[in-house]
């Protein structure tokens, strides 16, 4: 299985030029449960998709769209499980090796 991993590239398999389909986001994250998710917030609702780990109860990602060309728009995640760029981890910062 794919490592998690989130960059100013992407995550995992999802970059600006993925369609915000079901079916897109579960080819984008394989062995991950894709399914719809609440509404980003009451004041300006947006839909969202909450990507979750095997056997997760809370989303690993929670994924956005950019309306104005059909793709995602913004992928997010407070999994400490993900790794970014350079083996750096949510909630935690690497300031020398």
């Amino acid at each position: 299985a794919q490592a998690p991993t989130i960059s100013n590239t992407g995550a995992m398999g999802v970059s600006g030029t993925v369609p915000f389909t079901l079916g897109a986001l579960e080819a984008a994250f394989p062995g991950h449960r894709v399914v719809a998710g609440p509404p980003s917030s009451e004041k300006d609702p947006v839909p969202i998709f909450e990507v979750y780990a095997p056997g997760a109860d809370t989303p690993r990602f929670v994924v956005e769209p950019d309306w104005s060309r059909g793709f995602v728009g913004r992928v997010r995640t407070s999994d400490p499980s993900v790794e970014g760029p350079n083996g750096i981890s949510i909630g935690t910062s690497r300031y020398s090796e």
